[in-house]
């Protein structure tokens, strides 16, 4: 038997499509999470790992590659921003996002020299738009009158991911919407 992982069906040809059976993983329970997380061992902070295993709702492979790429610590870092309390401009948050796309994309790449840059790079910027849905779902549970125009944001610059749209510019979009919902100013959609 052969298994085909895939997250994109749609880029498979009709005729593997007609030649293989579906499964679906669901994500692992707390507990499931809790006892495999036992058995790894990360460099890093408790903390750092304790935010992961939050993030990953469910998923191992997610907590490596937040653990790998240092997300944890970013997310620290943007925590004021993300939750909405006094931070820094959005501009040195956009001057973050990138560089940490920049920093994982190269370290990528330096892994595996047969990485596309392309994929490389919506796959770091994607970590970043599941770091801000996890502050999004977090306002959303808290009440926060913007919670679900972010959640909003959010989808709009995933569909811009899936173009040919800069990340650069996609980034700093980002930033500039959340800071600007922060301030109550819904009218930069």
């Amino acid at each position: 038997a052969i298994i085909l992982v895939t997250c994109r069906e749609d880029m498979l040809l009709p005729t593997v499509v007609s030649r293989c059976q579906t499964v679906f993983f669901s994500p692992l329970d707390d507990m499931a999470m809790q006892k495999w997380g036992e058995g790894q061992s990360f460099d890093g902070a408790p903390s750092n790992l304790s935010w992961a295993m939050r993030f990953s709702c469910g998923s191992p492979g997610l907590v490596c590659e937040s653990m790998e790429t240092g997300l944890p610590a970013l997310a620290e870092s943007l925590s004021k921003f993300l939750s909405f309390q006094k931070s820094d401009g959005y501009t040195t948050v956009a001057t973050q996002l990138i560089s940490f796309v920049e920093s994982t994309v190269a370290r990528w790449i330096k892994e595996n020299p047969n990485t596309s840059k392309d994929a490389a790079n919506r796959r770091a910027a994607n970590l970043i738009l599941l770091m801000f849905g996890m502050a999004a779902r977090q306002l959303i549970r808290e009440s926060y009158p913007s919670g679900v125009e972010l959640a909003g944001v959010l989808v709009d610059i995933e569909r811009q991911l899936s173009t040919n749209i800069s990340i650069k510019v996609l980034l700093e979009s980002l930033a500039a919407r959340w800071a600007n919902l922060c301030v109550g100013d819904a009218v930069f959609m």
